[in-house]
């Protein structure tokens, strides 16, 4: 049906091209033959940077990247125009002669490149064979995620709306836009064993959660209420969990305070029937001072967690040790995080994951910090955080948000990585033999 409309559609902007050609062609000759060629220059300089706004914004190159290659386009096309406007007659019939080709073209050739010039546009418009996700704007905290079919990520939309991408054999799927859903600043997320996506974040101040359900509806955000009331002072970027055993569902939110300190609330399982219930469960890391960002993991089938925060351009690691009758915010420990790296290099929101997880063994911490002109990876044992080996990613550049997870290549255990710079997605991964391949541009469909 799909592919019916298109062609009625380019059906028609095919004979719309035909009548529009000729009328335009007609209004270039009598630019000539009244000699305005400043307004003939002008308007030629104009529709060419149009044309190169326009693939720049299907590639979906960020805007001081469009900006530089719509001011080169300009002054590529427009200082041979002017100098053109600018000659004597004389000097036109030489050099600048062709630009007086009538336009001498004849009708049929006219209508043939104007029709090709148009089916070329409302091709990348109509979204043809482009793929789906240079329309694609990315903002905000991007999400790689273990989805029930496999990875996928959540991409919020520049202007609002969302979009989630589905990968086979490491193939990303069309997306699935939701246009009116917007995500809440510094938002985290995770995938839940009710099949669905969990987001906590804040707006206005206020802690609200917002998520996709098992038939793929986004529902929220809405506030986080306790006893009616709402969760306020909320700043920064939270992190949010399900807590195991994931028998007796409890998920767990860690929201930083615009004051200072790291806010707990806990949802317990719930009836489906019934509004969600929050709980207070107190805070941790009234010390740190000021939270920019956390995010936490919890370590085996214990109340164990390691959460590594960062305030400016320092960042500071809590742990919690196996305490499974003290209430959550009790046994929390600032521990010294030392990492290779040169002070103050730190630029962006950590995020960490639990990888390599086996019967035996609790598995690796894996902590991806954005620093100047790149991003770093800190591996340290899930039995002992204290010890850190640093790594730097084959990635140049700022890096404005960073999501990771573990993966699988034909049998082996793989990191798998995708971060945002601007409105662009990014991805790359270590294989089995660890080897970073360089990045990519994410592209979904």
């Amino acid at each position: 049906m799909r592919g019916l409309q298109n062609e009625v559609t380019l059906a028609c902007l095919w004979r719309v091209a035909s009548s529009a050609g000729d009328r335009f062609f007609f209004t270039m000759e009598v630019a000539v033959r009244l000699r305005s060629r400043i307004i003939l220059a002008t308007v030629l300089t104009v529709a060419a940077c149009a044309v190169a706004w326009l693939v720049c914004l299907q590639v979906g190159l960020d805007g001081d990247s469009t900006g530089t290659v719509v001011g080169l386009v300009a002054f590529a096309v427009g200082t041979p125009l002017t100098m053109w406007a600018g000659l004597e007659d004389e000097a036109k019939q030489g050099v600048f002669a062709w630009m007086n080709l009538r336009i001498v073209l004849p009708a049929a050739a006219r209508r043939i490149a104007l029709r090709a010039t148009t089916l070329a546009v409302a091709a990348v418009l109509l979204g043809g064979d482009v793929p789906a996700s240079v329309r694609l704007f990315a903002s905000g905290e991007v999400a790689l995620l273990d989805l029930a079919s496999g990875p996928g990520v959540v991409i919020p939309l520049r202007g609002g709306g969302v979009a989630v991408c589905g990968r086979r054999d490491r193939r990303w799927l069309d997306p699935v836009i939701e246009g009116k859903w917007v995500a809440p600043q510094g938002a985290s997320a995770f995938f839940s064993t009710y099949s669905g996506i969990e987001v906590i974040g804040h707006s206005k101040r206020a802690l609200v959660f917002g998520w996709r359900d098992s038939d793929h509806r986004w529902n929220g955000p809405d506030l986080v209420k306790i006893d009616g009331l709402t969760v306020q002072d909320v700043g920064g970027r939270a992190s949010f969990l399900q807590m195991r055993p994931y028998e007796k569902i409890r998920f767990l939110a860690f929201a930083p305070r615009r004051q200072g300190g790291i806010a707990l609330v806990e949802r317990p399982d719930h009836d489906t029937k019934t509004p969600f219930v929050w709980r207070w469960r107190g805070e941790i890391g009234k010390g740190a001072g000021r939270v920019d960002a956390i995010t936490v993991v919890q370590i085996g089938w214990e109340s164990r967690f390691v959460a590594v925060l960062r305030s400016g351009e320092r960042l500071i690691r809590l742990e919690r040790a196996p305490r499974p009758v003290a209430p959550i915010h009790k046994g929390w420990k600032a521990m010294p995080l030392r990492l290779d790296i040169s002070a103050g290099s730190v630029t962006g929101n950590p995020v960490a994951v639990v990888t390599d997880v086996t019967v035996d063994s609790p598995g690796m911490i894996r902590l991806l910090v954005p620093v100047k002109n790149g991003l770093i990876m800190a591996t340290a044992s899930a039995v002992d955080s204290g010890s850190w080996i640093t790594e730097r990613l084959p990635v140049t550049g700022g890096v404005d948000s960073v999501s990771v997870t573990d993966g699988e290549e034909g049998g082996h255990k793989t990191i798998e990585v995708i971060y945002r710079r601007g409105s662009t997605v990014f991805q790359l991964w270590r294989d089995h033999r660890g080897r970073w391949r360089d990045p990519a541009r994410l592209v979904c469909g």
